[in-house]
């Protein structure tokens, strides 16, 4: 009759794979989700985005026919300005990127973006706001509606 037992070496190896793994999902998890973050906010809609009259700080394509355009602060004391525009010019939507306050946000960069056929777009980056150099995630819609956005603390 053969012996069914499992070999002594396999469960210290589950245990240590088991050990390794869920740090790294959570790591990854927690690198494109805020939790526990300011916000969600919405942005203050800004009307005059056509005619901005100057070269966006950063441009982020995301995909398809769009772009995100970040725009520094102005020393009028405004937020920066991040808006979505399409490769035909139009502006989709236009805000402020303020945090708690109006004028708190000086600059805002992005850096990676996952989903936008099957699911919504999240877009990671980083902030420069009243509390510091910090982590951004927005959330944009599949079409490209600006959801909500977040900061880290």
């Amino acid at each position: 009759m053969r012996d069914r037992r499992t070999p002594r070496w396999l469960r210290p190896l589950v245990v240590v794979a088991l050990l390794v793994s869920a740090p790294a999902l959570l790591l990854y998890w927690r690198m494109w989700n805020p939790w526990l973050d300011d916000g969600p906010f919405r942005g203050r809609a800004r009307s005059d985005c056509a005619q901005l009259g100057r070269t966006p700080d950063q441009l982020y394509p995301l995909g398809g026919d769009r772009q995100l355009e970040s725009y520094d602060a102005s020393a009028t004391g405004e937020s920066a300005t991040v808006l979505l525009r399409t490769s035909r010019g139009e502006v989709q939507w236009c805000v402020y990127a303020d945090g708690h306050q109006q004028g708190d946000t000086a600059r805002v960069r992005f850096l990676a973006h996952r989903g936008g056929v099957i699911r919504d777009i999240t877009v990671r980056g980083s902030v420069r706001w009243a509390f510091g150099d910090e982590a951004t995630w927005w959330k944009l819609g599949r079409d490209g509606a600006l959801q909500a956005y977040w900061y880290s603390w």
